[in-house]
């Protein structure tokens, strides 16, 4: 059950900082993101937000995500039906996404994902007869692929 916590329009710096400080401390010992923001009376999603924007927090921010991660994987060995299975797959992607994002350790390498070309073989099998298609970097569409 979700408990409604009055959300605030602004803390104070130096609020902000301690319950940070007490958050990536608490992180690192196991507590959740919830039961952190529950402890400070403040809504969760406040709380996930400075944690995934604090430079301080890189440590504490693969654990959260990770926690998060591993809370998607339980929800999908725990679902009792194809909605429940859903939606921890989907929190799943969702995190994965934000981890490639804000966590060094998952982010592909730039040099290599942007200027590496790549050719693509596509072998096709249909009436006994194999045909091997061919694309290019830089083709956009089929009609500049090449059969071989």
């Amino acid at each position: 059950m979700t408990q409604n916590v009055p959300e605030r329009s602004e803390y104070s710096s130096e609020e902000r900082m301690a319950i940070l400080d007490d958050a990536i401390a608490s992180l690192q010992q196991g507590c959740t993101a919830k039961a952190i923001a529950h402890k400070h009376n403040m809504p969760a999603r406040t709380l996930n937000n400075w944690l995934l924007i604090d430079e301080r927090a890189e440590k504490a921010r693969a654990q959260f995500i990770g926690g998060k991660l591993a809370d998607a994987l339980d929800m999908q060995e725990d679902a009792t039906d194809q909605l429940q299975l859903a939606k921890g797959e989907k929190l799943f992607r969702s995190w994965a996404w934000i981890a490639e994002r804000r966590l060094k350790m998952f982010a592909p390498p730039k040099d290599h994902a942007e200027h590496a070309p790549v050719q693509i073989n596509i072998g096709i099998t249909r009436d006994n007869q194999t045909r091997t298609i061919v694309v290019q970097p830089g083709e956009s569409d089929a009609g500049n692929a090449r059969e071989t």
